[in-house]
């Protein structure tokens, strides 16, 4: 993923990001009766908008801790499936959903360019019903996340 954020007072920011992700594999995995079943594949596109407050008062650590609304196009691709015409369906279905992110980051700041290696930890997602023509569901995409960083400090601090 991608961001960008930038001051709006002395320790707080905004924060625009963009992500992508994937996952593919059998939902029905080890529950009895529904062995053979295909994988489902699932990709995610979510929009994150957020503040994050810096805890640390330090010139060399900052402490991010954030929250953000999520706002994910998700599309789902299914095995086929009978339709209400009794024919087979494979189409795949896409949907925007909605969440939220809680995120915790330390920093380390490398130069006064304000420039930063740094570790996000998180939790939130996304989750909604997918409804098909024959049958629907609920999707959560909700979680634990985490992920490396290096922060450019395109405007300095």
């Amino acid at each position: 993923g991608v961001g960008y954020s930038f001051l709006i007072a002395p320790e707080l920011r905004t924060y625009l990001g963009l992500r992508y992700g994937w996952k593919s594999g059998d939902p029905y995995h080890g529950i009895p009766g529904f062995e053979g079943s295909q994988d489902i594949s699932v990709k995610t596109i979510p929009f994150l908008i957020g503040l994050k407050l810096n805890l640390a008062r330090s010139t060399r650590v900052r402490a991010q801790l954030g929250l953000a609304l999520v706002l994910a196009y998700t599309r789902e691709q299914t095995p086929p499936r009978v339709d209400y015409n009794g024919n087979l369906d494979d189409s795949a279905s896409s949907d925007i959903l909605g969440g939220y992110m809680f995120t915790f980051a330390p920093e380390w700041i490398l130069s006064s360019t304000g420039n930063a290696i740094g570790l996000e930890i998180g939790f939130g997602g996304t989750q909604g019903r997918r409804d098909y023509d024959t049958d629907s569901h609920e999707i959560d995409l909700t979680g634990l996340s985490g992920r490396l960083c290096y922060v450019l400090g395109l405007g300095g601090n």
